[in-house]
């Protein structure tokens, strides 16, 4: 009883921390950013833009949703690509409404476990999918960064941002599931009989075409959900950009927006649109605007997967009466 009660007592002192970091954050943009040019910019939006933005969007989850399966098909499990599909809509409605109750990774991976017990896989396979499309997104943003070298070492910030990812993306070399040192058994080394059956299920992806694959997967939906997609918003708000330029930031700006540090990236990811564009001579009314305005597009998508959430919350709720 004591344990339950320290690990809800954990539970709600990281939510409250997260809480805390997105408030101040977004309280500082505040009272920086020029909420009227702001409004303006937003009044005078290019809907044919921001409906390609959408559309792309979507087909990232696609992507993204495809990936998971190829994982999860490697694993043993049988469904439809519709279905993963499904899922990871309703992942991303969980992580943009509950984020800090279940996460859309955990809805993830408990709707694809329960289907045949298989809790151990089903976790494995979103780890991986997640892992993958980390390290897929730091490749692609040291990649970009070389064309754009000089400029990066004008700015403090960005270079140790890059011989970050530089390093991590070099360390996977090493670090790989299938070897002795991998990331994944080092991390469940110290989670040992909670871990045992996950970390059995990662060892499984050793196989090198499939790892292969899914980082070419995790690297085409970064080039189309993000930095195309992000591409277009931009667009939609009359900034256009040399690519490269606009590559070789926006995949750092998501890797930073990914660090659970508040409640739902919120700040966090702003933040990070009003530092790395503001090295592109961006105004921070422009970034941070455009930042409100895809959290608010990728809200709207994520709605789409209430209907199938709340299906399955009901057929667990009947399962446990």
């Amino acid at each position: 009883m004591h344990k339950v009660f320290q690990k809800i007592k954990s539970k709600y002192i990281k939510t409250l921390f997260k809480s805390f970091v997105s408030i101040g954050l977004i309280l500082v943009l505040f009272h920086m950013i020029d909420w009227n040019e702001s409004w303006e910019l937003i009044r005078s939006v290019n809907f044919g833009f921001l409906a390609l933005y959408t559309c792309l969007l979507i087909a990232g989850i696609g992507i993204s949703s495809y990936k998971w399966k190829q994982l999860a098909d490697f694993l043993g499990f049988t469904f439809s690509f519709g279905r993963y599909f499904q899922w990871y809509l309703a992942g991303t409605f969980v992580n943009n409404f509950f984020p800090s109750i279940v996460g859309g990774d955990t809805y993830r991976a408990f709707s694809l476990g329960k289907k045949n017990d298989n809790r151990g896989d089903a976790i494995a396979s979103v780890l991986f999918d997640r892992y993958t499309g980390l390290v897929s997104m730091a490749i692609l943003a040291v990649l970009f960064s070389l064309f754009v070298l000089p400029n990066v070492f004008e700015h403090f910030f960005w270079t140790i941002v890059l011989m970050g990812a530089f390093v991590g993306v070099v360390a996977q070399v090493f670090f790989l599931p299938g070897k002795k040192w991998s990331f994944f058994a080092l991390l469940f080394a110290f989670f040992p009989k909670k871990a045992k059956n996950i970390a059995i299920s990662m060892e499984k992806f050793h196989e090198r075409t499939l790892t292969i694959k899914t980082f070419l997967l995790g690297s085409l939906f970064s080039l189309i959900g993000i930095g195309l997609a992000n591409f277009i918003l931009f667009r939609a708000f009359g900034v256009s950009f040399e690519l490269i330029d606009f590559l070789s930031v926006i995949f750092f700006i998501n890797i930073i927006a990914a660090i659970p540090l508040s409640i739902n990236n919120i700040g966090v990811k702003e933040w990070a649109y009003f530092i790395f564009f503001g090295y592109l001579g961006i105004a921070p009314e422009i970034s941070v605007t455009v930042a409100l305005v895809s959290r608010f597009i990728q809200m709207i998508v994520s709605l789409f997967g209430v209907p199938l959430f709340l299906w399955e919350r009901k057929k667990e709720k009947n399962r446990i009466e």
